[in-house]
């Protein structure tokens, strides 16, 4: 046993044998993790839509891709953007009651957010609320929905044909189906029948009212790019 050995501690052999003992596992592990990486494997799918860049082995490029919204029509915009105009001819209010509209929407504001536990099921069955609804919440929806549609494919709805039918649970004051028809010219053509659930009957009835006004101002509108075609309202069933 030399001097060296005696000054140092009985582990230090143990240490150093584990020690090499990593710095090998780790040398290992490293050439396997840059063989996996350079290895040419068949490109599996990926939702942030990359796809490899040529005549590179692991660089990615991201293709670009199609916005989730679209815009409607010009003629469709002034329609949607005069929606008050719509629904004030469909539901009209006096004075007093658009003076009190803004805390109708305040109040039913909180009944679809922080008091959404105690809000009542058939909430919107209330004249007040339901105008309220109408007048500001269903707007916006419409709005979404329009830019969300506008940015289908032209042939989403292609296999769609005459007496197909729709299905809208919770519909509302139909909202789905005057987006549909304001920002799917292609359907409009189409003998659909439409299937409207909601709790509350009097939301389905303004709503059936607001889809016809829509879809005769749309006539109106679009009568020269019809083609000569008699263009008819979808079928609305409410349930």
């Amino acid at each position: 046993m030399t001097d060296k050995d005696n000054q140092q501690p009985f582990y230090a052999k143990i240490v150093e044998k584990k020690a090499n003992a990593s710095k090998s596992r780790r040398r290992t592990s490293k050439t396997e993790n840059l063989q996996d990486f350079t290895d040419d494997e068949p490109e599996k799918p990926h939702f942030s839509n990359k796809s490899r860049a040529p005549n590179t082995g692991t660089s990615y490029k991201f293709a670009s891709q199609k916005s989730v919204f679209g815009q409607v029509a010009p003629e469709d915009w002034q329609i949607l953007c005069n929606f008050d105009q719509i629904v004030q001819n469909c539901r009209p209010l006096n004075s007093k009651q658009l003076q009190e509209l803004p805390y109708d929407i305040r109040n039913l504001s909180h009944q679809l957010t922080d008091e959404r536990n105690s809000r009542r099921l058939g909430y919107m069955n209330s004249q007040a609320e339901l105008s309220a609804y109408i007048r500001y919440f269903c707007w916006w929806n419409l709005y979404r929905l329009c830019a969300v549609f506008c940015a289908l494919d032209e042939d989403f709805f292609a296999n769609f044909s005459d007496g197909e039918a729709i299905l809208d649970i919770g519909s509302g004051p139909l909202t789905v189906p005057i987006a549909l028809w304001l920002s799917c010219p292609k359907l409009r053509s189409k003998k659909l029948t439409v299937y409207v659930m909601d709790n509350s009957a009097a939301a389905l009835a303004a709503g059936e009212e607001l889809f016809l006004s829509v879809v005769s101002k749309t006539l109106k509108e679009n009568a020269e790019s019809s083609g000569g075609k008699n263009i008819e309202p979808w079928n609305i069933v409410c349930i």
